[in-house]
């Protein structure tokens, strides 16, 4: 029985914690979005808490490590879209959609409900996203945005490669611009959907242009880029 009320003792303990964490977390997150990274303040984001410095810092050992526990969603996000093996599985949909029939002019159902999936998931991350794409000035995370291109780039190399069978070099040296300019569309995409916060019907119709745009754009490319015997 004592051995029952310690560890009781404990888990209540443990609560309080997790929810003074919560609460640092949640202000933190509002002075990051009105004040950015570089302007953000520990001690308003503890006076607002009625707490001290000293309480942030026995959570969080500096303003940075706070930044990166808020934008923590985000950057899962992007270590999601990607992994290779969200790269492998999109290289076998693409071979499975635009290969067998390049010249087919509707846009799959698949291909829409997958985009619609993704906003959704982006929607889920959109406050930390929101940190990460306009707030990081100053931090460790300032440049993101360019590591998002690079991760973008190379994962369409590696995707493309495998469906034209051609060695990634060959696409760097001919594309490295046009990859660039889709890297920042993407991006674009992701803060348009941050900075409107659609409402569900606005979503599924955002999810479906865009669908039909890539989709469209992706299989002209694909068309483009292979030999006529190959089509």
């Amino acid at each position: 029985m004592v051995f029952f009320e310690y560890d009781k003792g404990l888990e209540i303990l443990q609560i309080k914690k997790d929810k003074v964490r919560e609460k640092i977390l949640s202000s933190a997150y509002e002075e990051f979005s009105e004040f950015g990274y570089s302007g953000a303040s520990l001690r308003r984001i503890a006076e607002k808490e009625n707490m001290t410095k000293g309480v942030i810092y026995s959570y969080f050992d500096t303003k940075e490590e706070l930044f990166k526990a808020n934008i923590r969603p985000a950057i899962d996000f992007f270590d999601e879209s990607f992994a290779e093996n969200y790269i492998d599985k999109n290289s076998e949909y693409y071979q499975e959609v635009y290969l067998k029939d390049l010249l087919e002019k509707s846009i799959p159902k698949k291909n829409i409900k997958e985009f619609k999936k993704f906003v959704n998931r982006v929607c889920e991350c959109r406050a930390s996203l929101k940190l990460l794409l306009f707030c990081a000035g100053g931090s460790a995370y300032e440049n993101y945005k360019e590591v998002i291109i690079k991760r973008y780039a190379e994962s369409f190399y590696n995707m493309h490669s495998k469906l034209l069978k051609t060695d990634q070099n060959l696409l760097k040296t001919t594309m490295e611009m046009f990859v660039h300019t889709l890297a920042s569309t993407y991006i674009t995409m992701l803060e348009e959907i941050i900075l409107h916060d659609p409402d569900k019907e606005e979503l599924e119709l955002y999810a479906e242009q865009m669908a039909v745009f890539v989709t469209s754009g992706v299989k002209q490319l694909m068309l483009y880029n292979f030999k006529p015997e190959n089509v």
